[in-house]
């Protein structure tokens, strides 16, 4: 099921990159790439827009490609075979994440439509937030980012890897929470940034 599949995966880049919607629903077909056989550029994603004081800027510099290491070997072939199975499907999709009948555009509601695909996903894994709570697409970001704090991961490596300035006051207060205890899965997607290359080939997430 391709919707499905392209729920599951728009939920587990957002979440890995602390990205907001829009950074990874507009990304252009070419601009996510993954090679299952590559030891340092596993999955690379590069972001386009940034946000600022005035909106989203498609053209601002400063976002650089993020590359992800062998242990994302897994992830990368379900990407690849998303790939296929999109091209086949919709040759003349221009995003990523698009499917046949979508098109994509910076109008698009992308935190409704992320939620959508979070709420797919979480059914999918048979998981549900705690009760009186609820997820929404914003809890990627925030839960990368708490996940990350946790690891411990260097605060500068978060506001590096999803976009925050420099000793980010709006990170601290309303994204990381601190409530967030430390897991295996944390681990899994964010110590590859302290470890050696050589570590990061041999973890594997278990089933």
């Amino acid at each position: 099921n391709l919707s499905l599949l392209r729920a599951l995966l728009a939920v587990a880049i957002c979440f890995m990159t602390m990205s907001r919607p829009i950074s990874i629903l507009l990304l252009p077909t070419t601009d996510l790439t993954a090679d299952p056989e590559s030891v340092s550029h596993c999955v690379t994603v590069t972001r386009q827009h940034v946000k600022t004081d005035h909106g989203i800027d498609r053209n601002q510099p400063g976002r650089f490609p993020l590359s992800f290491p062998r242990r994302f070997a897994g992830l990368a072939t379900a990407l690849h075979n998303f790939t296929a199975a999109r091209a086949a499907a919709y040759p003349a999709a221009t995003h990523f994440f698009e499917l046949p009948g979508e098109r994509f555009t910076e109008n698009t509601n992308f935190g409704d439509a992320l939620g959508r695909m979070l709420g797919t996903a979480l059914t999918t894994v048979s998981l549900q937030p705690p009760a009186g709570r609820v997820y929404t697409a914003r809890s990627l970001r925030s839960g990368g980012a708490s996940a990350a704090e946790m690891v411990p991961l260097p605060r500068s490596k978060i506001e590096f890897l999803g976009g925050w300035a420099v000793d980010s006051k709006r990170l601290s207060q309303h994204y990381i929470s601190r409530a967030t205890p430390p897991t295996f899965a944390g681990r899994f997607f964010f110590d590859w940034l302290i470890l050696p290359l050589a570590d990061n080939m041999a973890l594997d997430f278990p089933s």
